[in-house]
């Protein structure tokens, strides 16, 4: 009896033996699942964190251009200028990719070196589709209000007298079109130059 209970008991600790490195993978391949589960969650959060902070952050707005050389070499525009501030931007601003409804924007303010200069007979603008954010900074103020008063007033550019306006690039020959307005001494234009097929 003594023999078969050291037997067994020999046996006993055998299996113990033998089960115990079964336990100690199974152990370790939980572990490496839980950390590797952790470090998913973590990179989540992070590039939820980022993505949130991306779209709360204001907005830099870039300076104008103010080449009269470079303006003119890129539009067949015939206005008397001594300045210009000018810029190409995207729309919608928001957003990490180029949205497949996006436009290109060539927006420009002259300083007129002929005051008398008046601008060509045109229709008026009786309805306008501007977003927020092409009130640009650089803008002087009477357009930059004219721009945000636009977004919430249909009426807002005829109002404000302004016309229908058309040029056209000169490396493509291809016509472009938007609006101007004139304030004293001043011209401001804003041109769709791409946008989605109409």
């Amino acid at each position: 009896m003594l023999k078969l209970r050291s037997l067994l008991g020999f046996r006993a600790k055998a299996s113990a033996r033998h089960d115990k490195p079964k336990r100690s993978v199974l152990e370790l391949i939980v572990a490496v699942l839980g950390w590797a589960f952790l470090a998913f969650i973590v990179i989540v959060v992070t590039i939820v964190a980022l993505i949130v902070w991306g779209l709360s952050r204001p907005r830099v707005a870039p300076p104008a251009n103010v080449d009269t050389d470079a303006l003119r070499q890129m539009l067949n525009i015939d206005i008397p200028m001594t300045a210009v501030k000018w810029e190409i931007f995207h729309l919608p601003e928001e957003g990490f990719l180029p949205a497949p409804d996006s436009y290109t924007i060539l927006m420009a303010e002259i300083e007129l070196s002929d005051p008398s200069w008046s601008m060509p007979p045109s229709a008026l603008m009786t309805r306008n589709q501007l977003m927020p954010e092409e009130a640009r900074e650089w803008l002087s103020q009477p357009f930059k209000d004219l721009m945000r008063k636009a977004v919430k007033d249909e009426h807002a550019l005829s109002a404000f007298k302004c016309g229908e306006f058309a040029t056209s690039i000169k490396s493509s020959g291809r016509v472009v079109d938007g609006f101007i307005c004139r304030s004293p001494g001043r011209v401001f234009f804003h041109l769709i130059v791409d946008g989605p097929p109409s």
